[in-house]
């Protein structure tokens, strides 16, 4: 009889849909319009997200439970908000954004896109369990769609600061769009959909798809199938044309791209094909082959072959080497296998594994800030001294396989003990999103 009735009321609410659609107020919102609507998310909201999806074989830490897993994610999901996501002063409705420059360093910015989209990934991730989840996102959202880059206002502008009192896009620069931050907003309005469904204030599938197509038209390079810097890189730039940053190669976000954006599908693919064929040719026959590290800057040579910079290209003399835009690419080259199993670059992350387990003793504390491959002998130090970022990203490749157990295990209490750090933004942030994927809690749409 409850199934029936069950039945029963979702044709009912069908009927009503149905009907609704013939409304100006309802048509953007209509089954056709948004194919990836489900009617059990008409009928009944949308569902509990899924947190044990992984591909099997993936391992997590064995010195906690589940629970205190989950307790130790949540303690610091907390403190990190507390800290980081900020309010702007005097705007109706509310937006929201994640404060990255609590050192000074950056003078008046107060933010960037890449902070922006840490921001957006972890409120929908955490949702489960943050009441207040879904009205962070919100106003972090608003803040976006204020804040659009000037080139493609689907991407946001990649940093703002406070000027008079006001927060503005940076004139300086930071009004156009950097890759990485634009990924991870896209991917979280994906999230959203399946988390919240797409019917309320803000439609998120229907900008997640926008978001999606607008980084294909702006940051691929369809003669290279490689995701550029920004925007503001064009195709045919003899330099910028050409030059990628692995950190931003983000497989798991690419193959949910293919799978929302049915446009520019096969293009996605093109783009993560040659993602993986870039890092075997670096880790098989380039200057990674001991390590299997990845560099924060690769361009095309005149072989026609990716290869790690000489010296700076962008930010610093350490653009070729294993430093913090790469610190990253443990963390998210390896998602893809974690999530669907995808083998393509298996050997690098073995050998990042091995490599990084052989150099350290096993001790995390040993881990350093930095390490060269093409500015210095491969796989030496580059820094004496230690920072999260290039700590916490080793314990998501380490997932990939039971012979890392015991390093896994060592590396979770090394980032759980280690609290909320004074200034420091983004060692914080990786720490948060390595956290999130580690203890079971990351999500593919």
């Amino acid at each position: 009889m409850k199934i029936i009735k069950r039945v029963l009321f979702v044709l009912f609410i069908m009927s009503f849909s149905i009907i609704s659609l013939g409304s100006n107020h309802m048509t953007q919102h209509s089954i056709s319009n948004n194919p990836q609507v489900t009617l059990s998310e008409i009928a009944f909201g949308p569902q509990k997200s899924n947190t044990s999806n992984y591909f099997q074989g993936v391992i997590r830490p064995t010195n906690r439970s589940k629970e205190e897993m989950e307790q130790e994610v949540l303690a610091f999901y907390y403190k990190w908000k507390a800290k980081y996501l900020k309010e702007v002063k005097d705007i109706t409705p509310v937006q929201k954004y994640l404060f990255y420059n609590e050192s000074g360093y950056f003078g008046s910015a107060v933010t960037c896109s890449e902070a922006h989209g840490y921001g957006m990934l972890a409120t929908v991730l955490l949702a489960d369990f943050d009441p207040q989840a879904k009205d962070d996102y919100d106003a972090l959202y608003r803040y976006y769609k204020a804040h659009p880059s000037v080139i493609q206002p689907t991407n946001m502008a990649w940093q703002q600061v406070e000027l008079n009192g006001k927060i503005i896009d940076n004139p300086q620069g930071g009004n156009d769009s950097a890759t990485d931050g634009d990924m991870d907003i896209a991917y979280s309005l994906l999230l959203a959909h399946n988390r919240w469904g797409s019917f309320g204030e803000i439609n998120y599938y229907q900008e997640a798809i926008s978001c999606i197509q607008g980084l294909m038209d702006s940051v691929v390079n369809p003669s290279e199938w490689i995701l550029k810097l920004g925007d503001w890189a064009s195709n045919t730039h003899s330099t910028f044309g050409y030059v990628t940053r692995p950190s931003d190669f983000m497989l798991n976000h690419i193959r949910a791209f293919a799978n929302a954006d049915q446009k520019n599908s096969y293009k996605w693919m093109e783009v993560h094909n040659k993602i993986q064929v870039i890092v075997n040719e670096q880790y098989k026959t380039g200057s990674s082959q001991t390590t299997g590290l990845m560099p924060d800057f690769m361009y095309k040579d005149s072989t026609g072959k990716y290869i790690p910079a000489k010296g700076k290209i962008l930010e610093s003399k350490n653009d070729g080497d294993y430093f913090y835009n790469a610190c990253r690419t443990p963390w998210r080259l390896s998602m893809d296998y974690i999530t669907v199993g995808d083998r393509g670059i298996i050997d690098q992350l073995t050998a990042i594994n091995q490599w990084i387990k052989a150099k350290t003793g096993k001790n995390p504390n040993k881990i350093t800030a930095g390490y060269y491959i093409t500015n210095g002998n491969e796989g030496e130090s580059i820094a004496s001294y230690q920072d999260m970022c290039f700590i916490a990203p080793f314990a998501v490749s380490a997932m990939i396989d039971k012979s890392n157990q015991e390093w896994l295990n060592s590396l979770w209490d090394y980032i759980v003990k280690n609290n909320v750090e004074p200034r420091s933004y983004y060692n914080d942030s990786i720490k948060l999103m390595v956290m999130i994927v580690v203890s079971g809690k990351w999500q593919m749409p």
